[in-house]
């Protein structure tokens, strides 16, 4: 295969929805990035004059030493039917290119389901070539689907009852829903949502608010069809109790920002806010509602039941991902460097998304 870097964006985005890639592997995610002063590779693999992979990876220097680390959110997007062989010539040219950049190791958190013929391939290929999975992932391994082809009345049958309650509960309380239409709005969003990080003793990290100004800059389109974002707010009387942020992309809209303050505690806005974001996904023609991440089994004694279980009561399917994934570039080095990004991410209280 023969790579090329920052190929075409109008190439790119065309070649990740025809292959039904994530948004995170879109073109206008790594401006973001970018705008955020993180340094982001593009990367095209071609063979026979066409387009059979791409990478967008960030790198993210290591203090006080000489290496950098790549970070391959949901990719890389491959052609349908990639073959063994193809992942191991991508490997191949991905290590030239990780060399050459001085990077440590590279995190991949593919976008293949589990128990699918892509898992079996991907399988083969981390036993092959020896990649272990990553002590510290960035992503939940799984994420809650909510089919939007079914009719209205069957989804909201499909929620759980006390959820179905709540979305029933949340017009008799007066509870007002409205679309942001300004980036203004961006900042009772921040607002809600740092006081979300607060109340649940996380840190926002790497997401002041000026990233999701960038958001809004690169995503938010007239054209609701494209690739897009959406903004809600919940107002009980004039005041903006709660939050959702959508991504729409292809078929799928996104779910991987809601917060609330103590404000909409004992009331319906939460759930009515949720439910009013998925008909609003179903009413656009979107076909799939991705709640982003949850816990792939019950435990009510992690830190990430909570959401895990307001998600589900949405009534989605659970969709397994094959995992978290770490590709050592210089050996000798990564085992140290995952014991010092453990403790990084414990201390600054970084969840995973």
């Amino acid at each position: 295969m023969n790579i090329q870097l920052d190929t075409h964006q109008h190439d790119w985005n065309r070649f990740v929805s025809e292959q039904s890639g994530h948004i995170l592997q879109r073109w206008e995610y790594g401006a973001v990035r970018q705008n955020m002063q993180t340094e982001i590779l593009h990367l095209a693999f071609y063979e026979g004059g066409k387009i059979q992979a791409v990478i967008q990876m960030s790198l993210h220097p290591i203090p006080y030493l000489p290496w950098k680390v790549g970070y391959i959110p949901r990719g890389p997007v491959v052609r349908k039917n990639f073959s063994e062989d193809a992942w191991l010539e991508l490997f191949k040219a991905l290590t030239q290119i990780a060399k050459s950049q001085n990077l440590a190791f590279i995190k991949i958190e593919p976008n293949i389901t589990a128990h699918t013929d892509e898992q079996a391939v991907w399988s083969q290929i981390i036993q092959k070539l020896s990649i272990p999975a990553a002590q510290n992932p960035r992503f939940m391994n799984a994420t809650s689907m909510i089919d939007l082809t079914q009719s209205e009345e069957t989804l909201l049958q499909n929620c759980r009852k006390n959820t179905r309650y709540y979305i029933r509960k949340a017009p008799r309380e007066n509870i007002i829903y409205e679309e942001a239409t300004n980036p203004e709005d961006l900042k009772d969003f921040y607002s809600l949502l740092s006081e979300t990080a607060d109340r649940q003793n996380f840190q926002l990290g790497a997401r002041p608010v000026t990233y999701f100004e960038s958001l809004w800059t690169q995503f938010r389109k007239k054209d609701q069809n494209d690739c897009n974002l959406r903004l809600f707010f919940a107002k009980i009387g004039t005041e903006r109790v709660a939050t959702v942020l959508n991504f729409y992309d292809q078929n799928t809209a996104y779910y991987p920002y809601g917060a609330s303050s103590s404000k909409a505690r004992g009331t319906a806005a939460t759930e009515g806010l949720m439910w009013h974001a998925i008909s609003e996904a179903k009413k656009s023609g979107l076909k799939m509602y991705d709640l982003w991440g949850i816990l792939p089994t019950e435990n009510k004694e992690h830190p990430y039941w909570g959401y895990t279980f307001f998600k589900q009561g949405f009534g989605g399917k659970t969709v397994e991902y094959v995992g978290s994934y770490d590709f050592p570039i210089i050996s000798f080095a990564y085992t140290p460097l995952q014991y010092l990004e453990k403790l990084r991410r414990s201390l600054l209280k970084i969840k995973p998304h």
